[in-house]
């Protein structure tokens, strides 16, 4: 196991928006956080890079307890992050933007290994025709695979994913499940947070489902996808929930 997250409880006033929160995953597997909009999953993984600082509750990576370090700290220990809105340095060129993630990633790169590094990973996501391009000239897909480079260039252990898919076109999401599968063979671990369930079913080999802050399943996608718990959570009416897995033939 590369991370075990505890009984994680954020909580920002009266609002609790994870709950007791917990999951594992190994190296190389590839884990789906999937929920209804509000339901915690981007504040679970803001509380595993250290943006929040959980109330309660434990993050453990890699044997070593990392519960309240702060971002640079965890990304020094191998957790990249790439987030679902992407905000890269507009007026430098995409493989300044990449050398960035890799002179602060867990290699602690300097400058001219850094660029090395970059290179590669630019390369590897279809962006070395862009390298000298400013990121703010790109479209929404190549943001998103710069928003991805910029995250794997720091050589993460952990991938935390939050919907690098949203705003992709259907051959544009295929080509990132493809850079997924890669990162699950050279032994990657990556936790991502996805509503295009197709992806989900397709890539992930377990999901977790968080509905206001809390666990509500865990298992195969198959398994959480006839769950009447998570039906009830999207569809929000228990009734309707039977009766779509009735119709479903679960």
């Amino acid at each position: 196991m590369i991370l075990d997250v505890e009984g994680v409880t954020v909580r920002f006033g009266g609002l609790v928006a994870c709950d007791a929160a917990t999951l594992s995953v190994d190296q190389g597997q590839i884990l789906g956080l999937i929920g209804p909009n509000g339901a915690g999953k981007t504040t679970l993984l803001n509380a595993i890079n250290g943006v929040y600082r959980p109330l309660a509750g434990r993050v453990e990576f890699r044997g070593e307890d990392i519960t309240g370090l702060r971002p640079f700290q965890v990304a020094r220990r191998g957790i990249a992050r790439a987030h679902q809105v992407v905000r890269p340095l507009s007026d430098l060129s995409v493989i300044a933007n990449v050398t960035v993630g890799a002179c602060f990633g867990r290699e602690n790169l300097g400058l001219g290994a850094a660029r090395r590094v970059a290179q590669e990973v630019i390369a590897s996501l279809g962006l070395a025709d862009k390298s000298e391009t400013p990121a703010g000239k790109l479209n929404v897909a190549q943001k998103k695979r710069l928003e991805l480079a910029r995250a794997l260039a720091a050589r993460p252990m952990l991938l935390l994913a939050d919907e690098v898919l949203a705003g992709l076109n259907p051959q544009e999401v295929a080509e990132m499940l493809t850079v997924f599968r890669t990162l699950r063979e050279q032994g990657v671990a990556v936790i991502m947070i996805e509503h295009l369930m197709h992806a989900v079913m397709n890539v992930c080999d377990r999901v977790v489902v968080l509905d206001y802050g809390k666990k509500i399943a865990e298992g195969t996608p198959q398994q959480v996808s006839s769950d009447p718990k998570v039906i009830e959570a999207y569809l929000g009416d228990p009734k309707v929930a039977a009766k779509f897995l009735e119709e479903e033939g679960a």
